[in-house]
Parts: C-alpha cells; structure tokens; sequence
C-alpha cells in the first residue's frame, strides 16, 4: 500500500536538535503558533504631580501659609505692644429686689435672668459700646492720649484713617469697639465688660469711668421712668383738687345768695317752728270748742282764747310764707334742691380728690419699687500681667487660616485646569 501523506512523518534528528533549540522550522502548511501576550504596564498617571509641579505647591505653600505665618510670629514676638485688660461684672435690678434671693438664686444654679431689667441691661450695653459713651467720658478720661500713645506699635496704636491728619470722633468709635468689649449672658442675665489699654493704670481708670458713666445713665432711665408714671397721678390730683375747689366756691356762693349758711338746716327748723305752732292751734281751736258749749260768745273768757287764736293763726301763717318763698323770691324748694346739689357735686369732687391723693401716693410707692440701679457686684481691679496679644494664639490663627486659604486656593486651580 503506498505511503499516506497526510501521515505523520517521523521527525528528524536534525529537527528534533533544531526544536530544541528553539529554531524550529515550520513546515508547509502548518499555522503560526499564537504569540504570547506582552507584560502588563500601569498607564501614566495623569494626577500624579510632576517635579515641576511639586515645586509650584512648594514655592505656593511658602508663600502663601509659610510667609503670613513668619510674619505674625515675627510681630507678635518681638514687635507688639502688652496690652492690659480691667473688666468688671455688672447687672440692672430693682430696688425692690431682694439681694439675698438674687444669691441663692445664683448658688442653686437657677439663674436670674427675673431679677434683672433685660431691656434697660440691652440699653447700658450698646451705650458702652456707642460714640455717646466715648462723649461723655471725655470730660473724665482723655482716650486719645491713651490709645495714640507713640510708645505702642503702629499696628496696635490709635491713628487716624487714611488720608486724614487727626483722629476723628469715627476713628475713635471704631478703635473704641476694638478694645473694648461687653458681653449679655442670657441665662444668668449677667453683663461683662472689658477694656483694654497699653498700660494696667489706664485701663482700670477707663473701667472705673465706664461705669461710674453707666450708673449715671440707669440713674437717668430710672428718673424719667418715675416722673412718667407720677405725672399722670400728679395731673389727676390737680384737676380733682381744682374741682374740689370750684365746687365750695358754688357752695358758698349759693349760701350767700340765699341768705341761708345751711338752707337744709333752716327748712328743718321752721318746720319744727311750724309744726309747733300747729299744735298751738289746734290746742286753742279745742279749748275754745269747750268754752264755747258753756259760756256764751261774748264771754271775757271765749274773746281771750279767740284772739289769741288769731294771732297764732297769723303767725302760722307767716311762718308757712317763709317756709315756701325766700328772701330773694325763690321758693323753698328751688333753694333746697340747688343746695342738695351743689353739696352732692362738692362731697363728690372732695372724695374723688381724696381718691388721688392715694392714687398719687401708691404710683410714688410703686415708682420706688420700680427704681431701677445698676449694681456692679465684681469691680474692675488693677491687672497685674498683660493678657493682650495672644502671641501663640494668633499665629496659630494665621497659619490655620493661611493654609485653609492655600488649601482652596490650589482646589480652584486644579478644578479650573480640568474644565480648561
């Protein structure tokens, strides 16, 4: 049978030899083996900062955090002024209030934010902090000397804005609000102030005149408080008592007119006149009735009752006349119903006269209870070191800020450049 030539062959020697030494000949018609796959390679990094760029954040950082910070050691090391701060703790009560309470108050840890005036302490608060208060301590202290003192840093001390020669009610007020500082504490009701100066004998005289200049202020709100809730009660007084005046003055005009000091008492009494002549009358009528059934008319005895008959009968007729019309022809009636009401408006305006003077009395009763006085129960004392400025403080201030500056800063960039 003749040889199959799809039939494997027997390899060679020679080409056994060559296979093994990796020189392997392909035959026809045989496929190419697969290659084999290349090395895996990371891709570049196109985040991953180059040298250059390095430098750029170096070169940044250094001047962006490094210099502000060098800067604020560099000043408030061997540059700033020592600033000595005098503070005070102060509160508005009434003087009603009972202090003792107030203290057990405060060591039961309830507070006592209802025994002092939230508002009037609101009022003494901003007027520390206000150009008034800088006004009004002129007279007393000279802040201008004390704050533009050329011994102090320039960047401390008080100097005019820019562009100006002297120092401008203004420029004291901003200055002012720097070293100076109140604080309200809502829970306690409390108030603090500070103020700060570049020496301790300074700041305590601007302390104690703060608030000798605060008690003069709570003084004044309390006047005017007083003076407005008695004048309303003073003015009731003077109308009732001028009332109470014109009344008697009618009063006595009446009795004068009338002739009569009591027209009330005189009717009472001519009608006990009256009814006692009545009664004569009467005893009269009946007696001559008696002699009349025993003695005949013209009897001595009958003529002499019956002209005393007669003249009591006139006289009660007189007195019926003077009982009814007056002297100037009004009627007994009219004068007493003119009297009763000129006394009734007279009872009622000296009543209601009486009513405010109590009324007046108990407004000055509650006036003094609502005085208010400002009681300053922690005194400004001489400070002893300099507690301003915080050396370490701020500077750990500047560098925290300057690298939260840098630090947003690079984001900015880096976010710009993407979206480039």
């Amino acid at each position: 049978m003749p040889d199959d030539p799809t039939a494997p062959q027997p390899e060679a020697p020679a080409a056994r030899r060559m296979a093994r030494q990796g020189r392997l000949i392909r035959k026809p018609n045989q496929p190419e083996p697969p290659s084999p796959p290349p090395p895996f390679v990371l891709p570049p990094n196109p985040r991953r900062p180059t040298p250059a760029r390095r430098r750029r954040m170096l070169y940044s950082a250094l001047l962006v955090v490094g210099l502000p910070t060098l800067c604020a050691a560099v000043y408030y090391g061997f540059f700033a002024s020592d600033q000595y701060a005098a503070s005070g703790h102060f509160v508005v009560r009434h003087r009603a209030e009972n202090p003792a309470a107030m203290s057990t108050l405060s060591f039961l840890g309830l507070g006592t934010s209802g025994t002092g005036s939230t508002p009037d302490m609101l009022v003494v608060n901003d007027y520390m902090a206000s150009l008034q208060m800088i006004k009004d301590l002129a007279p007393h202290v000279d802040l201008r000397s004390m704050y533009a003192d050329t011994g102090a840093d320039w960047l401390a001390r008080l100097k005019p804005s820019y562009g100006k020669d002297t120092i401008s009610d203004e420029d004291l007020r901003d200055y002012w609000l720097k070293m100076a500082m109140v604080h309200f504490d809502q829970t306690t009701g409390l108030s603090t102030f500070e103020v700060r100066a570049f020496t301790a004998e300074d700041a305590k005289t601007i302390a104690d005149a703060v608030f000798e200049r605060g008690e003069e202020l709570v003084n004044r709100l309390s006047e005017r408080a007083q003076e407005d809730s008695l004048q309303l009660a003073r003015r009731e007084v003077e109308n009732y008592r001028q009332r109470a005046l014109d009344s008697l003055d009618a009063l006595l005009a009446f009795q004068e007119k009338a002739q009569q000091v009591d027209p009330q008492g005189f009717a009472s009494a001519r009608t006990q006149i009256q009814a006692g002549i009545e009664q004569e009358v009467t005893q009269l009528q009946a007696q001559l009735d008696v002699l009349r059934k025993k003695l005949p008319e013209d009897a001595p005895g009958i003529t002499q009752v019956r002209d005393r008959l007669g003249v009591i009968e006139r006289q009660l007729i007189a007195e019926r006349a003077k009982s009814t019309v007056s002297s100037g022809g009004d009627s007994a009636a009219q004068i007493l119903n003119e009297f009763a009401k000129l006394k009734l408006e007279s009872e009622f305006a000296t009543q209601a006269y009486m009513s405010s003077l109590a009324s007046l009395e108990s407004a000055r009763l509650e006036a003094i209870r609502q005085n208010l006085y400002l009681e300053t129960f922690v005194r400004p004392h001489l400070p002893q070191i300099p507690e301003y400025p915080q050396a370490v403080l701020n500077t750990l201030l500047v560098l925290v800020v300057s690298f939260l500056v840098w630090g947003i800063g690079g984001l900015l960039i880096s976010a710009a450049r993407e979206h480039a």
